[in-house]
């Protein structure tokens, strides 16, 4: 791992540190197995930000997420609100998202103004590395003027995760699916077509209700979920290219005020390739002015072992975070 650390830092992907604010090209934090390159697109004409590169030690060299211009490993992607408006899409990607260093080589935190954002919303969230394969990531957003989200007062924040190539498209996770039918493992891909469908969806928790989608809404088709299955555990799986584990694990399901979602999208998976979007979305309904709104996630990276392994290692995060 220290000899790659090294090639990253050769190949300039760690950048210079200015007064705690870091500029071209990003930040790398790092544990005994991974690497990962953070940014903030203050300094980018084409706006990416977010957990940019992902390295394993497993896997020297292999990227198993595809960091272009425009995609990344997990970036802020989206603000969504229920009604049609040109601010629903890749809004985030607009004005300033800075990054600074928390701790060298270890935790990193990007920071949006709430004057930067034209939704009013400001942001900070922070990503730290976890020794030995982990990559956790807290977000609060603190929201200035409900009004602007409508009548509904729904907001949904997307954070995408561009996969290079999987081994399946679709990811797995535990929960029900139908009425009366036990907790199981399931495997979801996003099939047609539910209405406003465009090559993929959200999968719910179970007790929570589908989003308002508010009339003539273009964004509508990042709004959709299914009815089932539901979900019943806070995490999701998928296995990557080469055998390697995708695990996203969430702090929360559903409440009646802000609940997570599992999203898959498909829309670049063409030719018989699985290049999938493996997204999550935070949903907060209603929103209230001035209040500020929080999640944590683990990310994992690591040779995919089996499922069950999966479901251990979110009991293991969910046992150990302070009550």
């Amino acid at each position: 791992m220290k000899r790659l650390f090294a090639t990253l830092v050769l190949a300039g992907l760690v950048g210079p540190v200015y007064a705690d604010k870091v500029t071209l090209p990003g930040y790398v934090i790092s544990t005994s197995e991974l690497s990962t390159e953070i940014r903030g697109n203050e300094a980018y004409p084409t706006r990416m930000n977010g957990l940019f590169r992902l390295f394993s030690v497993f896997r020297p060299g292999v990227e198993t997420c595809e960091p272009t211009s425009s995609r990344s490993c997990l970036d802020y992607e989206h603000v969504i609100s229920a009604y049609q408006d040109v601010r629903n899409l890749f809004e985030p990607r607009s004005g300033l998202l800075v990054l600074s260093v928390l701790a060298p080589h270890k935790s990193v935190r990007l920071t949006r103004r709430p004057q930067d954002d034209a939704w009013g919303v400001g942001a900070v969230i922070d990503f730290t590395a976890v020794d030995p394969h982990y990559v956790d990531m807290s977000g609060s957003f603190t929201v200035s003027n409900a009004a602007v989200f409508g009548a509904a007062r729904q907001m949904t924040l997307m954070f995408a995760s561009y996969m290079k190539l999987t081994d399946e498209i679709g990811f797995h996770m535990r929960g029900i699916a139908g009425p009366g039918q036990p907790e199981q493992w399931l495997y979801l891909d996003a099939p047609c077509c539910p209405v406003f469908y465009n090559q993929g969806g959200s999968y719910r928790f179970q007790g929570s209700s589908p989003s308002f989608i508010g009339p003539n809404n273009d964004s509508a088709f990042n709004l959709i979920s299914y009815d089932w299955p539901l979900a019943t555990q806070p995490f999701y799986c998928g296995i990557a290219e080469n055998g390697m584990l995708h695990e996203v694990m969430f702090d929360q399901m559903w409440s009646p005020a802000q609940e997570m979602r599992a999203t898959l999208y498909k829309f670049r998976s063409k030719f018989g390739e699985n290049k999938p979007a493996w997204d999550f979305q935070f949903v907060v309904h209603p929103v209230e002015s001035g209040h500020t709104y929080n999640f944590k996630v683990r990310y994992i990276r690591k040779p995919f072992v089996s499922l069950d392994d999966c479901k251990s290692e979110s009991d293991r995060w969910q046992a150990e975070r302070p009550v």
